[in-house]
């Protein structure tokens, strides 16, 4: 496994992968796009860069479209890693991304308390039956 960052000349950085290299291409494994922001200090934020219905995803990239090509250090690496596998998680899991938008009896409960509340100017000297 060799982990490098690969800068193309749309802009995207891609940390990747990189299985193999012929005349005219390089071939990458799950890459990931790599975003750099100040703010305090340097963050380095990352997302899919392309989405992917399996975990293995080979990419054929023209050398002609690749500025520069370098493999990361051990850090890196881990980063890449923790990531990859981060993403292996979120795609297997069963539980839903989004908020569940059913309320609880409690919930309903209190939203109902709030409103007679707000509508009533009850204090706390008052008591709801």
């Amino acid at each position: 496994m060799t982990i490098s960052m690969v800068k193309l000349v749309s802009g995207d950085t891609l940390l990747a992968d990189v299985i193999d290299h012929t005349e005219t291409e390089i071939v990458i494994n799950n890459p990931i796009s790599v975003i750099v922001k100040l703010k305090h200090a340097p963050v380095m934020m990352s997302h899919i860069w392309m989405p992917f219905d399996d975990f293995d995803n080979y990419y054929n990239i023209e050398k002609s479209h690749v500025i520069t090509e370098k493999e990361v250090d051990e850090e890196m690496v881990l980063y890449y890693n923790n990531c990859i596998d981060a993403i292996h998680d979120s795609m297997t899991s069963t539980e839903s991304l989004m908020p569940s938008t059913e309320k609880t009896a409690e919930d309903k409960f209190e939203e109902i308390r709030e409103q007679l509340e707000t509508q009533y100017h009850y204090s706390a000297n008052t008591v709801l039956h």
